[in-house]
C-alpha cells in the first residue's frame, strides 16, 4: 500500500502487542499467573482460590485498561498486586508485593509472544532511513521483560527510543506519551513522524491527537467504533514497505 500523503517522514513508531508481537497464549499465560499468585500467596499464609484469583486478576485488567484509556495512566505491575490484594480482601503489604513480582512478571518467559510476520526484516530495512520508537502499554509484563523478547529476536537496536508505560507511569492515548517520544526521537514536527499500532483508541486517536500520521495495523479484521480516522489501514506489515524511501531525502529534518 503506497502512503502518497506520506512525505519528508523521519520517524516511524510501533506499537508492540498485537503490531510487532501476537499472543495467542494469553489464556493459557493468565492461568499461569493466576496459580502463581495463588502459592505465593499461601507462601505468606493466605489461602485463596484459584477462582478468586481468577476473578481478581481479571478486575485488574479490566481496571488497568480503563485508567489507561480515560485518565492516559498506567497501572504498574506493582500497583496492580497490590489492587488484586486489596479486590482479596487481604492486607497490601510491601513485602507480599515484592515477593509477588517477579512471579506476575516474568510469566511470558514459561509462553513466549510470536513476533509477527515480516517484522524482523522491516524494522531492520526502516531503521537504515527512520528514527524508529517503541511505544508499549505493558500491562502485567513491564518493559525489563519485554526488552528480552526485543533482543531474542534481533530487533532491539533498530529502535532509537523505547517507551514502556510502567516505567513513565503514563500510557496511551495520553498525549504526553507520543509527545515524549517525539522529543527523544529529536521531531520537532509531529507530521514527519508516524505511528503504526492494532488499536484504534490508544494507538490512531493518540497518535493524532498530537499531530502524528497514523497508521491502523489491523491483523485481525476488527471493527472500529472510534471516529477519528486513521491515514491508512494494513492487514500485513510488508504494506508499510512502500513507505522505506518515498521522498526519504526531500524535505527540511525533524
Amino acid at each position: 500500500m503506497k502512503l502518497t500523503t506520506m512525505y519528508h517522514i523521519q520517524a516511524l513508531t510501533f506499537d508492540f502487542w498485537w503490531t510487532l508481537f501476537r499472543y495467542p497464549a494469553e489464556e493459557q499465560a493468565d492461568e499461569i499467573r493466576v496459580q502463581r499468585l495463588v502459592k505465593g500467596l499461601a507462601g505468606h499464609g493466605f489461602c485463596v482460590s484459584l477462582e478468586k484469583v481468577r476473578m481478581a486478576l481479571a478486575a485488574c485488567r479490566k481496571r488497568t485498561m480503563e485508567k489507561q484509556y480515560n485518565q492516559g495512566l498506567d497501572l504498574t505491575p506493582p500497583e496492580q498486586i497490590g489492587w488484586i490484594l486489596n479486590y482479596l480482601g487481604l492486607p497490601v503489604r510491601e513485602a507480599v508485593i515484592e515477593n509477588l513480582l517477579v512471579p506476575y512478571t516474568t510469566v511470558l518467559f514459561e509462553v513466549p509472544p510470536v513476533l509477527m510476520e515480516d517484522a524482523r526484516e522491516l524494522l531492520h530495512g526502516l531503521a537504515k532511513d527512520y528514527r524508529l520508537g517503541l511505544i508499549c502499554n505493558t500491562g502485567t509484563s513491564p518493559g525489563s521483560t519485554l526488552r528480552h523478547f526485543l533482543r531474542k529476536e534481533g530487533i532491539l537496536t533498530c529502535f532509537s527510543y523505547l517507551l514502556f508505560s510502567n516505567e513513565v507511569g503514563i500510557a496511551k492515548p495520553n498525549p504526553k506519551v507520543f509527545e515524549m517520544v517525539l522529543r527523544a526521537l529529536e521531531i520537532k514536527d509531529p507530521g514527519q513522524a508516524v505511528h503504526i499500532g492494532d488499536d484504534p483508541r490508544s494507538d490512531i486517536n493518540g497518535a493524532k491527537q498530537v499531530g502524528m500520521k497514523a497508521i491502523w495495523f489491523n491483523s485481525r479484521g476488527l471493527d472500529s467504533e472510534i471516529t477519528v480516522r486513521a491515514d491508512a489501514t494494513i492487514k500485513g506489515l510488508k504494506e508499510i514497505k512502500a513507505l522505506a524511501f518515498i521522498h526519504r531525502n526531500k524535505g527540511p529534518e525533524g
